[in-house]
């Protein structure tokens, strides 16, 4: 009888798309789960907005990733207040590519 292994899912949420330490530290974890992570599949989600290179460092690892309209949190009055204003709708975009994935 063949042995199924459990797989593990770990998804990633970046709010800030920007690159820099925490995005870099992100894409080196990652890639170091799908090498020696046994049975740990990831999946990257970081906002569509500021993050060109982010997405290019993560598909030159093979990253599976999702690039989504979400907002960062900021002290900056107009960027916090669509961050209240869109809070429960980010929170089921999230749900539903969690459902999914």
């Amino acid at each position: 009888m063949e042995e199924r292994k459990n797989i593990l899912t770990v998804c990633c949420v970046a709010e800030e798309g920007r690159f820099g330490g925490p995005a870099h530290r992100i894409t080196q974890v990652v890639k170091g789960l799908e090498v020696y992570g046994h049975g740990v599949k990831t999946h990257v989600v970081y906002p569509t907005g500021d993050s060109e290179r982010f997405g290019r460092e993560l598909a030159a690892g093979g990253i599976r990733r999702s690039a989504l309209n979400i907002t960062r949190l900021s002290k900056e009055k107009k960027i916090f207040l669509k961050y209240v204003i869109r809070f429960v709708p980010e929170i089921l975009l999230l749900y539903s590519l969690f459902r999914r994935e």
